[in-house]
């Protein structure tokens, strides 16, 4: 089938694949007839290689700007990947062209798929428990649920180090739901459900698994299971299902929420920021009259919930004074209203609620937030002095979380106090917080010289960890480490996914090699290398700042110059200078990228932004409409190219707005154009750095300092011969 494929066949296939662009299709000519669908060119010198030719095929450079539908895109890609197979047969690149042929007709012809992933099968052993989970995913969009299941139970069983494991288990246990057995499917969600509950499939698994119960007529089981489902999946489209059939008096017996299950209900709906709903259910929880920890607990949470509505935050303050809450509980509390009081311009009143979480907040970390802001308070009143007596007091007690923002206010307002004492404290700050924000403004203040930059060296050269050049003996574990590392089935796995373009399957292999190596430092070094090498900039990134983040962007300290080319990626660069915006620096592009989803091109915010740079829809069409570019739908702001187009000239647009001032760029980038017109209305005279820390949005004042001080070490980087 690989080599055999007819013109025919091919025709064939892309009519019943694309429904309205047969006899515009031809192999292995051009793709002429549709005026919309561009040519493909002929002749063998079309790519400068096979790797280009695969390329082309699998991310097509037509697919961006030129008006071109899903269906035209995929017909252009099968069409492509239809010539590598013809003409570089027996080639591994001709058989990973069978094998993405099937993976993108796995929705709109499973049974053509198939044929593809069984090819495929013998020919990339490697991704063997992958094709299996697509070959079981095309059975069961043919109606063969049962095969489909052994399919996916297969899995486990010929790759014990399989990464799919857990996603197999539910799989089967869907299968064998749409399969009518019942016993077969509540065991395999048992036993996904026991694995894992963070896959995406658990709420949908956990309602086959209530269904299947209630239809056995175990029915104390099955309302067990739906609660389960409605209180830890409280957002999701199952939970609304499951409250349905709770509502309908299984077995004959009203529903009846226990308090305790609206407790816990609330405390997802915080989790994930529905505050609305949370503060619905905590409602409803303290009508029953719980017990005093309980109510406390519960009220602490409304709380929370409650952050923006400081009549409430207040009415609430005065009432857990004398409660059974926590001191920690209080705390938070009274750090909640002081804020609200603030941004009221009540200062005075401000400063007493955060005296009294300074006096008596539990941990020490929270004590330490009370002094900062009590400080803080005093800066914005005018108060310079008192502001330098708290401020130093905060400074002097080492709280890393605290100290650095702490000891540049200081030198501020040392500043404004007029005495002489500012650049010390800026150097004291530099000394201790080397690559932090507040150490970049300092540095602009006091002309304090930049640290040392690493020289950037090549990736592939072996390096200790701690830096420096490497002795012998380090020298040859760092080659063998990676020896050792590219013999690892998951990391072959994830170079082969990763050349199929199946990003997403990249990273769920590259966690797992991650856990292995989670406490050797030298391999996880030689690991984010060889990830940044290869391209995969988003789980190195995630690796560099899981392990290595203080060194890197807050105290300094000996590490490895390769690190930084992992710590702040560059291969994007080319992309982004690409798109022409004019006033735009690249840098401050890869930092926003940086920022915002850690060169992840599949993100999705809880509010629907999307892709690399977490564009929304609709400000994509609205950019797109501007520059008289076709309209852009959800999906296409998964193309990396197009998301960094859009996302771009939208910065464009921001730089345009805001006479070229990058902090209200980036303000704006995150809260909106309108948001940060008023704030700057309402701070108007204030210096830039105040401006940020007096940005009212919690999320958007830590962006803002985010991406700053991202950019600022980006253009470091970069000025390094």
């Amino acid at each position: 089938m690989r080599h055999g494929m007819n013109q025919r066949i091919a025709r064939n296939l892309l009519c019943a694949t694309v429904m309205g662009l047969c006899g515009s299709v031809l192999f292995p000519g051009p793709v002429s007839a549709d005026p919309a669908l561009p040519s493909l060119p002929n002749g063998p010198d079309v790519c400068e290689s096979v790797e280009a030719c695969f390329q082309a095929a699998a991310l097509p450079k037509e697919r961006l700007g030129k008006g071109l539908n899903k269906e035209q895109v995929l017909a252009l890609k099968l069409a492509r990947l239809q010539r590598v197979r013809e003409q570089f047969p027996a080639t591994v690149w001709a058989a990973r062209a069978g094998l993405l042929s099937g993976v993108l007709l796995l929705e709109r012809d499973p049974a053509m798929a198939m044929q593809f992933l069984r090819a495929a099968q013998t020919e990339l052993p490697i991704v063997d428990d992958y094709v299996r989970l697509w070959t079981g995913e095309a059975l069961l969009s043919l109606g063969e649920a049962r095969q489909a299941a052994e399919m996916f139970e297969s899995i486990p069983q010929t790759a014990t180090d399989s990464s799919l494991s857990v996603k197999a288990a539910y799989r089967a246990g869907e299968a064998w739901y749409q399969a009518l057995s019942c016993r077969e499917a509540t065991a395999w969600i048992a036993k996904a459900v026991g694995l894992s509950q963070k896959e995406v499939e658990t709420p949908r698994a956990l309602l086959r698994q209530g269904a299947c119960q209630l239809r056995e007529n175990n029915i104390l089981e099955g309302r067990e299971t739906l609660k389960q489902l409605w209180v830890r999946f409280a957002s999701s489209a199952e939970a609304k299902e499951a409250e349905a059939l709770l509502a309908s008096n299984l077995g004959g017996e009203p529903w009846v929420v226990q308090p305790s299950e609206r407790l816990a209900r609330a405390q997802v709906y915080l989790g994930q920021a529905f505050h609305a709903e949370a503060i619905e259910e905590l409602r409803k929880f303290l009508v029953f009259d719980p017990s005093p920890s309980q109510r406390a607990e519960a009220k602490l949470k409304l709380g929370i919930a409650q952050e923006g509505q400081g009549d409430k935050l207040l009415e609430l303050a005065r009432a857990v004074a004398t409660s059974a809450l926590s001191s920690e509980q209080k705390g938070q509390i009274s750090l909640f209203a002081g804020v609200w009081l603030e941004d009221q311009g009540r200062f005075d009143e401000a400063i007493g609620r955060y005296r009294q979480v300074a006096k008596g907040g539990e941990p020490a970390s929270q004590r330490a937030e009370g002094q900062w802001r009590v400080g803080w308070g005093y800066y914005r009143m005018g108060r310079y002095r008192e502001a330098s007596e708290q401020l130093r007091l905060l400074a002097d007690q080492r709280d890393g979380d605290f100290e650095p923002q702490a000891l540049y206010w200081l030198g501020r307002a040392i500043e404004l106090n007029q005495q002489p004492q500012a650049r010390d404290v800026f150097v004291q700050l530099c000394q201790r917080y080397v690559y932090t924000y507040y150490c970049q403004l300092a540095r602009e203040r006091a002309d304090i010289p930049l640290p040392g930059s690493p020289a950037v060296e090549p990736a592939s050269m072996t390096v200790s960890v701690n830096g420096g050049s490497p002795a012998n003996g380090e020298a040859s574990r760092a080659v063998s480490a990676r020896a050792e590392i590219e013999q690892q089935p998951a990391y072959r796995r994830a170079m082969e996914l990763k050349t199929l373009g199946l990003d997403s399957d990249v990273a769920r292999e590259l966690a797992g090699l991650t856990d292995r190596y989670s406490r050797d430092p030298d391999l996880l070094l030689v690991l984010s290398t060889m990830l940044n090498e290869a391209g995969a900039y988003h789980p190195a990134l995630r690796l560099a700042r899981a392990k290595f983040r203080d060194q890197l962007e807050r105290t300094g300290g000996a590490v490895a110059p390769v690190l930084w080319t992992v710590a702040y990626p560059t291969g994007l660069l080319p992309t982004i200078r690409g798109q022409g915006a004019k006033g735009v620096d690249p840098y401050l592009v890869a930092a926003i990228i940086r920022e915002e989803s850690q060169y992840d091109w599949r993100a999705v915010s809880q509010v629907g932004a999307i892709g690399l740079m977490q564009v929304m829809p609709g400000t994509a069409n609205n950019v797109a409409q501007r520059l008289g570019l076709p309209a852009v739908g959800r999906e296409d702001l998964f193309d990396q190219e197009t998301n960094i187009r859009i996302g771009v000239r939208y910065v464009e647009q921001l730089l345009e707005q805001f006479s070229g001032n990058v902090a209200y760029t980036i303000a704006s980038y995150n809260a909106g154009p309108l948001a940060v017109g008023n704030w700057i209305a309402q701070h108007r005279g204030r210096s830039q750095d105040e401006f940020v820390e007096l940005i009212p949005y919690r999320e958007t004042r830590q962006y803002v300092k985010r991406v700053l001080r991202s950019y600022r070490e980006y253009a470091r980087l970069g000025q390094t011969p």
